[in-house]
């Protein structure tokens, strides 16, 4: 038992100099692995250790700021990547001229860092389609509503595709496959996201919130600008923004 305790101090050292400001990468990075390896072969949870616990979990809300469906989309399987949980809710808001509307609140469950990584993620991949979409019908005859009908078909074919391969990213990082390049860079991560999706599940029963599923909104409504999003998806650069050494330092927080 004072062994087993040992190692579990010896964790929440490892896991605390992982987050030090003051310490190099190449420091930050060999405590993290190391404190990981630690976890593996003592058969033991972030949740066994006193230093990482439920209350370390937020949960951040912000209204939307823009109605596309497929915004949703982009918040769920990043948030899933980033070892958070995301839903979405609606809120009775007043403006400065006392008139009152119903906007779109997400709500993304997570560690602090891992919050303002898939945050930061999402704001990219939203202006990168907004921009793609408005280049797309840039040079289109047609009037406005036809215009606006094949730019959101465009950019929900883009989101989609990028939600199949950001799907992929994440169905990799959690199998165990001892041939695959992801698993033998990073072999604790399947053991990660249970322990830390499962502290997100937590939280959300501490908020006492339930979740149900509904379906999207989203509609196809032209399926030849859908199927040109879908291929141009495969253009959006996702390895620079989600691979970077800093954000694989801060996946506990």
């Amino acid at each position: 038992m004072d062994n087993k305790e040992s190692i579990k101090g010896k964790i929440q050292k490892l896991l605390a100099l992982s987050r030090d400001e003051g310490a190099s990468e190449a420091e930050a990075a060999f405590a993290f692995k190391k404190a990981h390896e630690l976890l593996s072969t003592y058969n033991l949870n972030l949740s066994d250790i006193k230093e990482v616990n439920a209350d370390e979990i937020l949960h951040d809300k912000m209204l939307a700021v823009m109605r596309d469906e497929w915004i949703k989309t982009l918040y769920s399987c990043t948030s899933k990547l980033y070892f958070c949980k995301y839903f979405y809710g609606t809120k009775r808001v007043v403006d400065n001229m006392y008139k009152e509307s119903t906007k779109v609140e997400h709500h993304i469950i997570g560690r602090d860092h891992n919050i303002e990584i898939t945050k930061s993620m999402v704001t990219y991949l939203t202006d990168t389609i907004k921009r793609m979409g408005a280049s797309h019908v840039a040079p289109l005859p047609g009037d406005g509503r036809q215009l606006n009908k094949i730019k959101r078909n465009y950019e929900l074919g883009i989101a989609h595709r990028i939600r199949e391969r950001i799907n992929e990213l994440y169905t990799a990082s959690v199998r165990h496959d001892p041939s695959d390049k992801i698993e033998n860079k990073n072999k604790n991560l399947p053991a990660l996201y249970k322990t830390e999706l499962q502290l997100c599940d937590d939280r959300l029963h501490k908020d006492g919130v339930r979740l149900s599923t509904r379906r999207s909104n989203s509609s196809i409504t032209a399926g030849a600008a859908y199927k040109n999003g879908k291929r141009d998806g495969n253009n959006v650069s996702l390895s620079g923004q989600i691979t970077t050494g800093r954000a694989a330092r801060h996946l506990l927080g």
